[in-house]
C-alpha cells in the first residue's frame, strides 16, 4: 500500500547537508509531471531554477556553483508547492 505521507509530497532531497551533488527523489505521483525546482539563498534571491519533465524517480543537481550556506529549495508541481531547508557545505 502507498504511504499517505508520500502522496502529500512532491519530492525529497538528500544528502542534507550537501557537498556539491544534490539528489532529488520524486514520489510516484510526481513522475510524468512537470516540476519546477527553485533554489533561494538566505536573502530570498533565486540562485537556481530548473523545470523538469519528470520521467524517472530521481535526478542529480550540481550545486558546485553555489557558495556554502543555507538555502531554501522549492518544488512546484501543479497547484502543490513545498519547500525544504538545505545546507550546502564545501
Amino acid at each position: 500500500t502507498a504511504n499517505k505521507q508520500d502522496d502529500l509530497t512532491i519530492c525529497s532531497c538528500y544528502p542534507n547537508p550537501v557537498n556539491g551533488q544534490l539528489i532529488i527523489r520524486f514520489n510516484e505521483m510526481s513522475i510524468h509531471s512537470m516540476v519546477s525546482i527553485e533554489i533561494y539563498d538566505i536573502t530570498g534571491r533565486i540562485v537556481l531554477a530548473k523545470s523538469i519533465n519528470v520521467h524517472k524517480d530521481k535526478i542529480s543537481m550540481n550545486l558546485n556553483g553555489l557558495a556554502s550556506g543555507i538555502y531554501i529549495i522549492r518544488a512546484i508541481a501543479g497547484n502543490k508547492i513545498e519547500s525544504q531547508c538545505l545546507t550546502l557545505i564545501k
